[in-house]
């Protein structure tokens, strides 16, 4: 295993939602859960085939993943650049990076991960340290986000590539319960986040950061149920976020929360939403 690399956080830096700062054993144990369960989900799974070819990684290369959380991406780049290559995985919180180090050292593959404990504003590597760089469900929880795509840019080389990968979460769709409670739950859901419109924002702020040929590869999620709970789990965790925001009723979300899961028992539930992955060169 490569040491874990460390930064100074104590200094004030922009804000960051719930998941840009989690807290508690029990915050950090919620994370570990739903981002091993969704990222296991044969939809994301797909999702990450298709966005990392667009890197175009082979052995020996050096990408860098910011926001690494658990490993579930890093671990499928550090299977490409495998043997010869070089993973960096930067991550603010160390329950979570640990996860990561451990299914690397699972798959063998702890030689080529590099751990740091640091925040994603200010990373704590050279200019043009790596071959490419990404970042994936990031943008969304931290701000400023052109600052993270300026430093993802720094450090990759003059030719490398910079990928960014957000879910637009305006265009969630379920098929469970009322419809005015469901646009009043999916609305909550994505205001919680900074910004809960990244998904079509990322193309403007990588021309904006400097990135040439830029491209946009759009990947819709789909879940109705037949792959396990890891959407379901999400779903159920939204009304509390509407009622709390007050924007509908215990009552309502009690109401939203039994059809959903009548709905998936009875194989009408469907949920989707459309992410994309945007890409560009360096230089």
């Amino acid at each position: 295993m490569r040491g874990g690399l460390s930064i100074n956080m104590s200094a004030e830096l922009p804000r960051a939602d719930r998941w840009g700062r989690l807290a508690s054993t029990d915050e950090n144990e919620q994370a570990i859960a739903m981002l091993e369960s969704i990222g296991a989900l044969p939809s994301e799974r797909a999702a990450r085939t298709s966005f990392l070819a667009a890197l175009d990684l082979a052995p020996g290369a050096s990408v860098l993943d910011v926001g690494a959380g658990t490993g579930v991406v890093t671990l499928d780049v550090a299977q490409r650049v495998s043997p010869g290559g070089h993973v960096g995985a930067l991550d603010p919180h160390p329950a979570l990076l640990a996860v990561a180090q451990a299914k690397a050292q699972r798959a063998g593959r702890d030689a080529v991960l590099e751990t740091c404990v640091g925040d994603a504003r200010a990373l704590p590597w050279p200019a043009a340290s790596f071959d490419a760089a990404l970042c994936h469900w990031l943008l969304i929880h931290v701000a400023p986000p052109a600052t993270i795509v300026t430093e993802l840019c720094r450090v990759v080389r003059p030719g490398g590539k910079v990928l960014c990968v957000e879910a637009d979460w305006e265009t969630a769709v379920v098929n469970a319960g009322d419809r005015a409670v469901t646009r009043a739950i999916l609305h909550a859901s994505c205001d919680r986040h900074l910004d809960g419109w990244m998904g079509r924002k990322l193309r403007s702020l990588a021309i904006g950061c400097g990135l040439r040929d830029v491209r946009v590869l759009p990947l819709a999620v789909i879940d109705t149920g037949e792959d396990g709970d890891g959407w379901l789990d999400y779903l159920r965790a939204r009304p509390a976020i509407a009622e709390a925001a007050g924007t509908i009723t215990r009552e309502q979300g009690a109401a939203w929360r039994a059809d959903l899961e009548a709905a998936a028992r009875e194989g009408r539930y469907f949920f989707g939403v459309t992410q994309f992955a945007v890409h560009g060169v360096v230089g």
